[in-house]
């Protein structure tokens, strides 16, 4: 079998992990290397990354989120904007009716 041509610094395995994606909503591991996810996969995909270096860290079942992060917000203002019109785009300096 051909070795991958980026290697893991970090292998989660054995958990519940969310992708966000309709074709594959949920697998076992990710191969990570630094602070980017190389791949996601089932575990002995996930092995194929790996080499005597790697960290590999046993999830033992428990679910994977991504991090839902913003810079800041406050979250009652926040939500009120989200109710609002956006009018940023607008092509009119006057609004008839």
């Amino acid at each position: 079998m051909n070795q991958p041509k980026h290697l893991t610094t970090r292998a989660y395995i054995n958990g519940k992990i969310w992708t966000g994606e309709k074709h594959q909503k949920e697998v076992t591991a990710i191969a990570t290397q630094g602070e980017r996810i190389l791949t996601i996969g089932d575990d002995s995909e996930i092995q194929r990354f790996t080499t005597e270096d790697s960290k590999i860290i046993d999830l033992q079942g428990k679910y994977v989120l991504p991090g839902f992060n913003d810079a800041h917000v406050h979250f009652m203002t926040g939500g009120f904007y989200l109710l609002g019109i956006d009018l940023r785009q607008k092509t009119t300096s006057l609004l008839t009716f």
